[in-house]
């Protein structure tokens, strides 16, 4: 996974102020935390459709699991690693701040 690729999509989410969780939990009929293909593809879809082949292969390779022997999608894992993003944004927002006072 390339940081970049997650650096993109967080910046579509964010323009776009689509709620991922939300977005996810809908699809996530038992609440167990993953859902299949389709509804991984739709929402990466959503944030962004121009997305290449070779960039949604590198999520498929990140957040695919097996659950029952059936390919889905790891999406908590997904939303940590974007909420993650903010908050080293926000870190290094303050210490930019720091520098500059």
């Amino acid at each position: 996974m390339t940081h970049r690729l997650l650096v993109k999509l967080n910046q579509d989410i964010k323009d776009k102020n689509i709620n991922l969780e939300r977005f996810f939990k809908l699809e996530d009929d038992d609440s167990k935390g993953h859902v299949p293909f389709y509804a991984f593809r739709d929402c990466i879809d959503k944030i962004n459709p121009g997305i290449s082949k070779s960039d949604f292969l590198k999520l498929d390779n990140s957040y695919k699991i097996k659950v029952d022997g059936k390919d889905a999608y790891d999406y908590p894992k997904f939303i940590d690693d974007i909420n993650n993003l903010n908050v080293y944004e926000k870190i290094i927002a303050k210490l930019f701040d720091k520098i500059v006072d």
